[in-house]
């Protein structure tokens, strides 16, 4: 996969013996929450840890006993056992873009 980035899929990095979810579980809880039950993951297989530099995000590096250390991954159905999950309020961001250009006119002798 090189250092492409996969913008529109979940995306499994799979370090062997471990596997693990890159960023971005809130796409699949968000899709399960619709009522998905299927989508399209992208497995990119390492096979040492220099690798990892590579396949996963810089999240992933800074922290990779995080999402390689522990006996399991997290799996989707753990975002809704209601037992250690907690749905957290977020107020809504509105982002506003402003673009500003110049025209600017210039004579030039050839």
């Amino acid at each position: 996969m090189g250092a492409t980035r996969w913008q529109s899929a979940m995306v499994a990095v799979v370090l062997r013996p471990m596997w693990g979810r890159a960023p971005g579980y809130h796409r699949a809880v968000a899709l399960r929450e619709l009522g998905i039950t299927h989508a399209p993951c992208i497995i990119e297989t390492v096979t040492r840890r220099d690798e990892l530099a590579v396949a996963a995000g810089s999240t992933v590096n800074k922290t990779p006993f995080f999402y390689f250390g522990k006996k399991r991954p997290p799996l989707l159905k753990d975002f809704f056992d209601p037992k250690i999950r907690k749905v957290l309020p977020v107020r809504r961001i509105r982002r506003v873009v402003e673009i500003e250009f110049e025209v600017r006119k210039f004579d030039l002798v050839e």
